[in-house]
């Protein structure tokens, strides 16, 4: 009951505050959407500094690309895309390339979570900006993108969010809200960098933007994915307790504790709510399930379908949960789905910090 009555005032206040902003924003896609398309101009922002946008997409994260390219195209963002594309079908291939300037290059690779450094430096152009396929531009926000000064654009997590992330890697008599020192020794020992370490808290890697003269940073996660040897299908590894995190916890490492890192730049997309980057994390996604706190963006993803739709792109059957007949069924499904998935991680969480306290008698 508690669940439904925040959802009720988030909605009142999605209602009134966003909504309209959302739909602004689309309105004004739909009226830009055919000349954009036609020029197929490159974001520039002086002369010379043009920007690639490169992402990854499999099967199962092609309604994530498509909702991705299309906010970034409805957004009058027109920088060149290349979709690194993991054995994705032939048919889904074409969907994406009827977005503009939109390049596919085939892997076999079934981690494409691991292909973000080797995809980063296949660009030829000044800057290289990843982000994930389950992100969406609101606003325009093409020239926030890169970093200032030829540095590297990242977003470091929040104490909170470190804490969510490792509550279940601390040791006794470690501090809460920081990297676990444990962790930050395995790290410092594998980049064999500094004595200390640079941050506190680890990066996020669904969005990563860096000059070209910086790509040697790049360079060396590529060689550290390769020398650790993570080969999950997964984001997560839980067989791996420093590198659990694979490709985001490997560029941590470096960010931390390389003595060769650019000037990171305060992450500045998500300070003003008209122009932000979206990003539905952890394993619930909207187009099979709806994480609770990502509704609030429901009218918003469902207005950029209507905009493509309306613009004459061919989109693939939309699931229920992309479709606004089924508005209470998702909601009601990702009350109970998210329910359950903090249940099991509170379960997990207890679990873990029990288990170290038991002693089995020997026979």
């Amino acid at each position: 009951m508690k669940l439904i009555n925040i959802w009720r005032y988030r909605r009142q206040l999605n209602t009134q505050q966003n909504f309209s902003d959302n739909k602004y924003i689309c309105t004004r896609a739909k009226q830009n959407i055919d000349e954009t398309r036609c020029n197929g101009m490159k974001t520039k922002w002086g002369k010379g500094m043009t920007n690639t946008i490169v992402t990854s997409c499999n099967n199962q994260y092609l309604w994530g690309a498509i909702l991705l390219i299309g906010s970034i195209r409805l957004n009058n963002c027109q920088d060149p895309i290349i979709v690194w594309a993991s054995q994705l079908s032939q048919a889904n291939q074409r969907l994406l390339k009827q977005f503009s300037d939109v390049t596919l290059i085939e892997t076999d690779n079934p981690c494409p979570h691991l292909i973000k450094p080797a995809a980063m430096l296949n660009v030829n152009t000044e800057y290289a900006t990843w982000i994930d396929a389950d992100c969406m531009f609101i606003g325009s926000i093409g020239e926030q993108l890169v970093p200032k000064n030829k540095g590297l654009h990242i977003r470091f997590r929040e104490e909170n969010e470190n804490d969510m992330v490792f509550k279940s890697h601390f040791r006794k008599h470690e501090q809460v809200g920081a990297i676990p020192a444990h962790i930050l020794d395995t790290w410092q020992r594998d980049v064999d960098g500094l004595s200390y370490p640079r941050h506190q808290q680890q990066c996020v890697t669904n969005f990563i933007s860096i000059h070209r003269q910086h790509f040697g940073l790049i360079r060396k996660w590529k060689e550290q994915i390769d020398k650790i040897l993570l080969q999950p299908e997964k984001p997560f590894d839980n067989s791996s307790t420093a590198y659990f995190m694979t490709d985001e916890s490997i560029l941590a490492s470096l960010l931390i504790f390389d003595a060769q890192v650019p000037k990171i730049y305060d992450y500045c997309l998500n300070k003003d709510p008209h122009k932000k980057l979206i990003h539905f994390g952890q394993k619930l996604k909207p187009w099979n399930t709806w994480r609770f706190n990502h509704m609030r963006h429901y009218d918003y993803v469902i207005a950029t379908i209507d905009a493509l739709q309306d613009q004459g792109y061919d989109l693939p059957k939309a699931p229920k949960s992309l479709d606004s007949r089924y508005r209470a069924q998702t909601l009601l499904k990702s009350i109970v789905k998210t329910s359950a998935s903090r249940v099991k991680s509170a379960g997990t969480h207890i679990f873990s910090r029990i288990l170290p306290t038991i002693t089995f008698a020997r026979d």
